[in-house]
Parts: C-alpha cells; sequence; structure tokens
C-alpha cells in the first residue's frame, strides 16, 4: 500500500510541476511561437512589405482567411529611437481590414500594434460590411526583417448579403507576418 500512495504522489507531483513549469519553455518574448528572439533595438525606419505567412482563422468557414489575401501590406516603420520618446501613429494597410491609423509603442522586446480610433467598417464584398478591428505585435529580426502576428475581429456584420457568410460574431484569426524593407 506504501508504494502504491509514493507513486501517486510522484505521479500527481510529475503533473504539478509540468503544469507550472511548461508554459515557460520554449518562450521567445513574441508571442508567435517560432523562437525567434526579438531585436527592436535594430529596428530602422522606412517602408516594410509585409507578406502573410500564415492565418489561423477562428471565423466559422474561414470567412477571415478567404478575404485577407497574402498581401504585399505595406507599412512605414518608425526607428527604435523615434519609438524610445512615446507610441508613434502611422498609417498602415493592415490584411482584412485596409487602410486605418495605428499606434505602434514598445513594450520590452516588441512593438505593440493598436488602433486608437476603434474598430473600422470594412466591405467584404456588395451589400455586406463587417466592423472589424486589429491588435498585434511586431518582432524586429534584424535592420531589415520584422515578423509580426495580427489578431483580427469580426465585431459584427451588417447587411442582407452577409447572410451567406456561415459566421457568428464576434470572431478572431490570427496572421502571421513577415516584412521587409
Amino acid at each position: 500500500m506504501k508504494l502504491r500512495r509514493e507513486k501517486s504522489f510522484l505521479l500527481w507531483a510529475g503533473v504539478w510541476a509540468l503544469a507550472v513549469f511548461a508554459p515557460a519553455c520554449g518562450s521567445d518574448g513574441n508571442g508567435d511561437g517560432s523562437n525567434i528572439q526579438c531585436v527592436v533595438e535594430e529596428l530602422e525606419a522606412g517602408t516594410y512589405s509585409f507578406s502573410v505567412q500564415r492565418v489561423d482563422d477562428g471565423c466559422a468557414g474561414g470567412a477571415l482567411a478567404d478575404i485577407i489575401g497574402d498581401g504585399p501590406y505595406q507599412v512605414e516603420l518608425p526607428s527604435f529611437a523615434e519609438l524610445q520618446q512615446g507610441p508613434v501613429l502611422v498609417d498602415a494597410d493592415l490584411p482584412g481590414v485596409g487602410n486605418v491609423t495605428v499606434q505602434l509603442a514598445l513594450e520590452g522586446e516588441v512593438v505593440r500594434l493598436s488602433m486608437p480610433d476603434g474598430d473600422v467598417s470594412v466591405q467584404i464584398f456588395e451589400g455586406c460590411t463587417a466592423v472589424a478591428g486589429a491588435t498585434g505585435t511586431l518582432c524586429p529580426v534584424s535592420m531589415s526583417q520584422v515578423n509580426a502576428t495580427l489578431v483580427l475581429r469580426l465585431e459584427d456584420l451588417v447587411g442582407a448579403a452577409c447572410a451567406i457568410l456561415p459566421v457568428v460574431t464576434p470572431c478572431s484569426a490570427t496572421v502571421g507576418l513577415r516584412g521587409v524593407q
């Protein structure tokens, strides 16, 4: 009986240790699971051309993946020195959202992206408009390359033509992008 209790205790202790320590394994700080370390200090100002690398679509039927496209999406990024002075507003062409003003701010080893003006209306097709928004992170990996992870949200679909979409809102998709200068 004593051996059984020891095995039970060891099994429980092992499960507990895995639950506590496993989330820290392989952490890269940029949230994209790639294990690529961000070097935000190397970010140079300029026009970056972003292309979609992956889409993890949480909307029924892959609705967001269908409207996103591969790119290129052009964004004029500030330098690390400019970001050190505080958040910077830039115009950005975001997948699934279009041209919007975004705020970029340093947060640890990444650049945080948000839409300070809130969600926008995006025409999906004639007679169907979505209320959409985006948040994300940019991870500079060299002086001329930036990886990005965006979370696109569909908050609402407006218009009778939207009824053909197999989407329950709100829903979201995570988009992985690679940008080069």
